[in-house]
């Protein structure tokens, strides 16, 4: 019987999936040496991340909060069109922090649990979009912020993405930060991985922002979330259902592709 080309991919990934975590002791930037990126991407907006509030002390009603609070956003993004690829969960916290929930959502979220015992915590919630045209993303979220803001949800955070001709080096990256005076570029290894630069801003405007410069093809392959996700479907890196995306990196095949990512808190 004849494989199928899913099956064989597969197969091969498998046989040598050990190699696939060497890319994080290669350089994959040998070739000529050019100044700078070429060629970027029209801004666009990567991921959402959602903040909602549940009562730490009342844990039965955390599943509840978790599926009215996907249910309630998963209807949202397509009331205003905006193109989800996934909404999960991705965490859960017991301090809200100062800034992110105001007082009058708190108090309106703490009339809810009147007589019983409260301790305000957090659900994160994660919205992946499909390559959402910045200015598409910022549009629709006004409205959406207006009608989370009475369902006791907040936007936490948002990430900007361009897409670019070349890649770099980690230690280049470091360099021209340091030397243009940016100290505050992240060392742990095990949150950015060897194919990324990340930093925060300094500045009194800035300093609510996250910068990443990373090898989007190497990122792929040495991330342990994607690589968990794909399971027995390794033939994802290879074939993937993205045809826009996987357009892209066929055309900067032969002079590779960075991802330039904003994270605004």
């Amino acid at each position: 019987m004849t494989k199928s080309n899913e099956v064989i991919i597969n197969e091969v990934l498998k046989r040598y999936s050990g190699n696939l975590a060497d890319f994080g002791r290669q350089s994959c930037s040998r070739r000529e040496s050019r100044q700078g990126f070429a060629k970027f991407s029209k801004m666009f907006c990567d991921t959402l991340v959602m903040w909602g509030l549940y009562n730490t002390l009342s844990e039965e009603t955390r599943g509840r909060a978790i599926g009215k609070y996907m249910a309630e956003l998963r209807e949202l993004c397509s009331r205003h069109s905006l193109p989800c690829d996934s909404i999960k969960m991705v965490t859960s916290g017991t301090n809200i922090g100062e800034g992110y929930f105001s007082e009058d959502m708190t108090q309106a979220f703490a009339e809810e649990f009147s007589g019983q015992s409260l301790h305000m915590g957090y659900i994160a919630i994660k919205i992946s979009l499909q390559q959402c045209r910045a200015k598409r993303a910022v549009l629709a979220l006004s409205p959406m912020l207006e009608t989370l803001r009475n369902k006791h949800m907040v936007l936490h955070d948002i990430d900007m993405t361009r897409d670019c001709r070349y890649v770099t080096e980690h230690r280049l990256v470091e360099q021209h930060l340091l030397r243009n005076g940016i100290n505050t570029v992240i060392k742990d290894r095990r949150r950015v991985g060897d194919h990324c630069t990340s930093w925060m801003g300094s500045s009194d405007d800035t300093k609510n922002i996250r910068y990443k410069v990373y090898n989007k093809f190497v990122q792929i392959l040495e991330s342990a979330e994607v690589r968990k996700s794909l399971g027995s479907r390794m033939e994802g890196l290879v074939a993937d259902d993205d045809e826009r995306f996987m357009a892209r990196l066929l055309h900067h095949k032969d002079h590779e592709m960075s991802r330039l990512e904003l994270t605004l808190y």
